[in-house]
Parts: C-alpha cells; structure tokens; sequence
C-alpha cells in the first residue's frame, strides 16, 4: 500500500488491504496494521487448514478461458482434502447496488484524502477535484465522467438519511446471505473463480482474500478468492492461503 495513503469511493465499503508474494508476508503485514498485536497472524499461522475444511463452491461461472484453471483448482483442493459443497442460497457476485451510496461517501469523505496530502498540492477538495475533472480531454478520463457528476448532484444533508437506509439495507442483505451458508450449510468459507468475491465482501464487510492459481493460456494470471462467512476471521483465510502455497509453491516473483 502506498504510504501516502488510498482514494477510496466509499469508505464504508472499499477497505484496501496489503499485496504479497509469500502468505507470510502478508500476515505480517496485516498484523502491522494492529500496533497492539502486530505478531497476532504471522505466530498463528498455520498450513494444515485445507483438510476438512468446509467451503461452499460460487456456482458464477468463471470466463470462458478460465475455466480449465478453475477445475484444476478445486480439484487441487479436493485431492487436498477440502470438504467443497455447493450452496443452497443463492450467492450475488453483483447486484442492482443503488450508486447513491459511492457517489454520496465519496463526495462526503474525500476531504479527509485531501487534508492528508502534503502542502501544495493543486487540488485540495471535491469542488477543485470535480472541475479538473469536468475541463479534461476525453483522453485524460480514461473511466469517464459520469460518477463524479453523480457525486456532483449529491445534497449531503438532503441525501444522507436516503444513503444511510440504502447502505444498512445492503449490509443486511448480504449478512443474511452469508449467514445462511454458515449456519444451514455449515461452511466457513467460500470460493470464488477470479475477484468475484469482492461484490459479497464489500457490502457484508467480511473479510475476503485472493489466491494466485495459475496463469490462462493468453498468459494473464488467474485468481482464486475466498470470503470467510464470519466477520473477522482473517486468520482463517490465512491459514487457508498458507496451505494453498504449501501445496502449490510460492507466488514466483516477477522481480530479477
């Protein structure tokens, strides 16, 4: 992570996380971000974790090219022992989101990005932010414009409480999802082909990790990700990552 921090969208749902080529280097880093308990994930690591755990399989399909690589995973997990079972609710990897929650949060906290910059830096608030924007050649808005302008239209006080309802409603939704699977399926986890976990973890919160496995026949890597189905359980998907390299091998560096 950079040590000049990160622009989310919205803070309520876009938590950065530390990269690593070694599982241990991230529970390092991870703990890092706990002064009190900095050692709290790297001592507890553990590579043993794959036998017998209970994963649900994200029946979304993976593209078209990946799905060679996503069979080999899962079938590396079985022949690892992992109890794999499919779900019995259904698991969103996106959904209808209404965009007022990203366009309100980020028009309501990307202040506190600007006060954090060193002095003299040319764009201090959203206003200036949106002007350079909205003044740009079309090849300087390489993602377009229009969720800036949606920020743009956002009345803070008029749209809070609106924001407010529409986010719990999400929260809930997908606690309930995850919830479901842990308690009437019985998994602690679930597996998803590429970075479709994100949509779940970012509305529930929970914590969610990717998985390098492999690369697709163009040559473009190929990612597992798994989010735990309780709230905080960052060890375990630690531990599941730990003995998924301890099968497979380190994350080759691409560093000489």
């Amino acid at each position: 992570m950079s040590r000049r921090g990160a622009l989310p969208i919205t803070l309520a749902q876009d938590t950065p996380g530390p990269l690593a080529l070694r599982v241990a280097h991230l529970a390092a880093a991870l703990g890092g971000m706990r002064p009190d308990s900095h050692r709290r994930y790297l001592d507890a690591l553990r590579t043993d974790r794959l036998a017998g755990a209970r994963i649900a399989l994200c029946l979304a399909g993976p593209e078209a090219d990946a799905q060679s690589a996503w069979a080999d995973a899962v079938a590396t997990l079985v022949n690892a022992g992992a109890d794999l079972r499919p779900a019995t609710t259904a698991i969103p990897v996106d959904g209808p989101s209404d965009l007022l929650v990203p366009a309100f949060d980020f028009r309501d906290s990307v202040g506190d990005y600007f006060d954090a910059l060193p002095a003299g830096s040319p764009v201090r608030d959203f206003d200036a932010l949106y002007a350079h924007y909205r003044d740009a050649t079309p090849h300087e808005q390489p993602y377009g414009i229009d969720n800036i302008e949606a920020s743009a239209r956002v009345d803070l006080s008029a749209d809070r409480a609106l924001r407010n309802r529409l986010r719990a409603d999400e929260h809930d939704a997908a606690r309930r999802v995850l919830d479901h699977l842990r308690e009437v399926d019985g998994v602690d986890a679930v597996l998803f082909p590429g970075p479709l976990a994100t949509f779940l973890a970012s509305k529930s919160g929970h914590p969610a990790l990717a998985l390098p496995a492999g690369t697709l026949p163009g040559g473009r890597p190929f990612a597992l990700s798994l989010l735990a189905t309780r709230p905080d359980d960052e060890q375990y998907l630690l531990d599941l990552a730990a003995a998924w390299e301890h099968l497979n091998g380190p994350t080759p560096s691409a560093c000489p």
